[in-house]
C-alpha cells in the first residue's frame, strides 16, 4: 500500500469522524500480513463496537465475523461476563428481584396475585395486553405507577361479566380485561378513548365502526366544535376553576389538545385480547387512548392506595431495575 493511498484513506476517515462530531487525537498502525488484514480489521471493529467507540469506517456496518473467526470474548468483554455471573449468584436478576418483591409484598397483594394466576385463563396474555396499553398510552409509566396510575385484581362478582384486571389512571378505569361466564376462555379488553380524536379522524360513528370492524364501540355524541376565540369567552369544563395571569396564558392553555378531553364523557372500545397490541398500534387509536389516560391523570391527585404491586411489577418490570 502506498503512502498516497494511506493518506487518502486517512483523509476520508478523518472527514467522516469530523462530520460525526468526533475528535481524532492520534492515528495508530499495526503491521499485518496481507492475508490477515480483513480478519484483523473485522475483529477490531467488532470489539470497538462492543465498547461503544464511535466508528466512521465503512466496515463498521459489517454484519459480524464469520463463524469460524468468532470468539465470544471479542463479542462480550471478560469483565461483562464475570459481572453477569456475579449478579446471577447474588440474585441480582429479574427473577431474583421478583422473588424478593413477592416475599416483601403485602399478604393481600400475594393472595390476589396467586388467585389471578390460578383462577384466570391465559394470565400471560393478559399481562402482555396490559403492557401494550401502558407503553402506548401512559407517559413515564414507571414513575406514574403507584401514584397517578394504579392496577388492581378485582374479586369476581356475581354478574355474568367478570373483570380480571383493571388499570386506573387518576380516578378513571382506563383499561380492563373481562370475560363472560358463559365463555370464560374468550377474554376481552375494554379501553377508554377520547371520542374527539376518533370523530376528528372519521367524522361519524358509522365510519369509526366500519374502520375497526373487529371492535365494539360505545361512543358519546360528538361535542360541538368551538374556536379558540369562542372558548376564550365560554371556557371549558376545567378552565372555569383556573386562574390565568394573562389572556395569552389562557389562550395557550385552551390551545392544548389535552384541555378539550372530557374525562366524564369518554368512549369505550372493546376488542378481543389477542387484538389489543395490533389495535393500539393504529395511530388514531393510540392517540385517543393516550389523550384519555393523560387527561384522566391531569384532573386528579396522586393516589397511592389500591395498587397491587406484584401485578405492577409484572406489567412494568423496569420498576425492578
Amino acid at each position: 500500500m502506498t503512502t498516497a493511498s494511506i493518506s487518502a484513506k486517512q483523509r476520508i476517515s478523518l472527514a467522516a469522524h469530523r462530520d460525526a462530531g468526533t475528535l481524532v487525537a492520534f492515528l495508530a498502525f499495526r503491521p499485518l500480513k496481507k492475508g490477515q488484514l480483513k480478519s484483523a480489521e473485522e475483529r477490531t471493529i467488532l470489539k470497538a463496537r462492543t465498547l461503544n467507540f464511535p466508528l466512521a469506517n465503512i466496515l463498521s456496518n459489517h454484519e459480524a465475523l464469520d463463524k469460524e473467526d468468532m470468539h465470544f470474548d471479542d463479542f462480550m468483554s471478560i469483565d461483562s461476563q464475570d459481572n453477569f455471573i456475579k449478579n446471577v449468584i447474588e440474585g441480582n436478576t429479574y427473577a431474583g428481584r421478583w422473588r424478593a418483591a413477592y416475599i416483601r409484598a403485602s399478604q393481600q397483594d400475594r393472595w390476589e396475585w396467586d388467585r389471578f394466576i390460578r383462577a384466570t385463563d391465559r394470565s400471560n396474555a393478559q399481562l402482555i395486553a396490559a403492557r401494550a396499553y401502558i407503553t402506548t398510552a401512559i407517559p413515564k409509566y414507571q414513575e406514574c405507577f403507584g401514584s397517578y396510575l394504579r392496577c388492581t385484581l378485582p374479586l369476581p362478582g356475581r354478574n355474568s361479566l367478570v373483570k380480571t384486571m383493571t388499570l386506573i389512571a387518576g380516578m378513571t378505569g382506563v383499561f380492563e380485561i373481562v370475560y363472560y361466564l358463559q365463555t370464560k376462555k374468550q377474554l376481552y379488553a375494554n379501553i377508554m378513548l377520547d371520542p374527539g380524536a376518533l370523530y376528528e379522524a372519521y367524522k361519524t360513528k358509522e365510519a369509526i365502526e366500519s374502520t375497526f370492524a373487529w371492535a365494539k364501540f360505545e361512543l358519546p355524541q360528538p361535542e360541538p366544535e368551538r374556536s379558540i376565540d369562542e372558548l376564550m369567552t365560554l371556557g371549558t369544563k376545567h378552565s372555569h376553576h383556573m386562574i390565568f395571569r394573562s389572556p395569552m396564558e389562557k389562550k395557550a392553555y385552551l390551545s392544548r389538545r389535552l384541555t378539550h378531553v372530557n374525562v366524564k364523557n369518554l368512549a369505550m372500545m372493546t376488542v378481543p385480547i389477542d387484538a389489543v397490541d395490533s389495535t393500539l398500534a393504529h395511530p388514531v387509536i393510540a392517540t385517543a387512548a393516550a389523550l384519555a389516560a393523560v387527561a384522566s391523570m391531569r384532573y386528579s391527585k396522586p393516589i397511592g392506595v389500591d395498587n397491587n404491586e406484584l401485578l405492577m411489577l409484572k406489567i412494568c418490570p423496569e420498576v425492578l431495575d
